[in-house]
């Protein structure tokens, strides 16, 4: 076809080259293919999980920690008071055990605080989150700030099982389920999202009250 429509412009008259130089150009246009229409991904509501009762732990431990810190650099600084008194005593070997204690104890205190930080920012890792009904588990390698609860797209209401150690904690959330068209892009998201009961200490959650999208939604769960 091609090649006929290059003969015809070579000989025909310039307005028929115009035409047929047109009807060229659409023809390319009809052949050329859409990009084909992309499916996205679950729509989750991001989660962030707080273990607030070993946050008190590692803070407890911190404490203690502390108190016996204050207690060596105590003795320290009595030796010192001895020694620029004209005590005569050798201290040096006591000095020494008690500067290695407190080297320790500083870096326990260093690891609690990083601990205690880590955990009341939310990084931890689950064991995993099951929903009810469904067979399977998600489980993680690795610590994370925030976890997504992926929604059930065939039904209004999901309730997730999130295990941590020895806790296993449960939350529902009703909602509507839509279908948007975005470049091309298609993708599920959830609206009017609603937190109707869990198992956990408190729970906060960050969103719209109007629409409350899980492109929005950030919700905080403290055990």
């Amino acid at each position: 076809m091609s090649t006929h429509i290059n003969r015809l412009l070579t000989f025909a008259p310039m307005p028929e080259r115009i035409g047929l130089f047109i009807l060229s150009l659409l023809l390319l246009c009809a052949c050329v293919e859409d990009p084909p229409v992309e499916m996205s991904g679950e729509a989750n509501v991001r989660s962030r999980f707080i273990p607030a009762d070993s946050v008190l732990q590692l803070e407890a431990q911190r404490e203690e920690t502390n108190e016996v810190i204050s207690e060596v650099s105590g003795r320290l600084d009595f030796i010192d008071s001895l020694e620029n008194a004209g005590d005569p005593t050798d201290y040096i070997e006591e000095k020494n055990r008690l500067d290695n204690q407190l080297d320790s104890l500083q870096l326990i205190r260093d690891d609690l605080s990083s601990g205690i930080s880590l955990l009341n920012n939310g990084n931890i890792k689950l064991d995993f989150v099951s929903a009810l009904g469904s067979p399977g588990q998600i489980t993680y390698e690795n610590a994370r700030l925030v976890y997504g609860l992926p929604l059930n797209s065939r039904t209004s209401s999901s309730t997730f099982i999130v295990a941590y150690g020895s806790f296993s904690g449960e939350a529902t959330f009703d909602y509507e389920m839509e279908t948007l068209y975005e470049e091309r892009m298609v993708r599920l998201r959830g609206r009017n999202i609603d937190l109707i009961s869990h198992t956990f200490d408190s729970v906060k959650v960050n969103c719209n009250a109007d629409t409350c999208t899980t492109d929005e939604i950030l919700v905080t769960f403290y055990f």
